[in-house]
């Protein structure tokens, strides 16, 4: 399916994007997110977690691809965008989040646990 190609691409695409910009600027990304990097041991941390991470992950997602192995990719996608939705899910209701921001991210990774499970589902 060409759709479930494009949509581990676009992942891929976001996943290096943002781990790349974090490491090149992590103060651009933080304060997105709205953290305070003060110590030099918080911006390391943060180029770790914010910018390897996600470099990794991208990595794994291509690898996927390039194996032609989009079934796995997508239950992947699926398990990254659920494991994040369900700690932004806590955090909203155990610390009262109930900013913009985190609706948006919340909603966002919603709609791709539902993209990605869906084409896991219905790939041949």
């Amino acid at each position: 399916m060409l759709l479930a190609k494009y949509w581990v691409i676009i992942n891929f695409v976001f996943y290096l994007g943002l781990g790349i910009l974090t490491i090149v600027n992590p103060g651009y990304i933080a304060e997105a997110v709205h953290f305070q990097l003060l110590t030099p041991g918080a911006i390391a941390e943060f180029k770790a977690m914010y910018g390897g991470l996600q470099i990794a992950l991208a990595m794994i997602m291509f690898l996927l691809y390039k194996n032609e192995n989009i079934q796995f990719a997508l239950a992947f996608l699926t398990l990254i965008y659920l494991g994040f939705g369900c700690g932004r899910l806590i955090g909203i209701i155990t610390n009262r989040a109930f900013d913009k921001t985190t609706l948006i991210y919340i909603s966002i990774e919603f709609i791709s646990i539902l993209i990605s499970s869906y084409l896991y589902v219905n790939q041949k």
